[in-house]
């Protein structure tokens, strides 16, 4: 079964600590063979899994390690506003109420300008 799929399936039976666990181990699975996607992907979930806990200096922690990962590479547009998004959801939910303001302001300019370099493409 790949990640995802066990994830979801512990998360429906309500085994948090399973999900939790699963969570880290994947995440250092995927660090260790440099799935850089699959980081990325991991990384959202652990922000979301976290804040849904309430448990926001985990959630913010994950936040910031992604936020720096996106930095480094090229992302599709929507995929890194898609990322930023969750990360200024992490800081808000944290308490971290203008740096999330600046991370959400970033993720619609990342939006509006991929959107116009589609209307120019056309």
């Amino acid at each position: 079964m790949d990640f995802f799929t066990s994830y979801d399936k512990l998360l429906k039976e309500n085994k948090i600590n399973d999900a939790r666990n699963l969570l880290e181990d994947s995440l250092e699975h995927a660090i260790k063979n440099n799935n850089t996607a699959l980081i990325i992907q991991i990384l959202n979930e652990a922000i979301g899994f976290y804040r849904d806990l309430s448990e926001f200096d985990t959630s913010v922690k994950y936040a910031n390690a992604l936020l720096n990962l996106i930095k480094k590479m090229k992302l599709d547009y929507k995929d890194e506003a898609t990322c930023l998004i969750n990360i200024a959801n992490a800081f808000r939910a944290g308490g971290l109420l203008e740096t999330s303001a600046e991370i959400f302001k970033e993720a619609k300019s990342q939006s509006q300008q991929g959107e116009e370099k589609i209307g120019n493409d056309e």
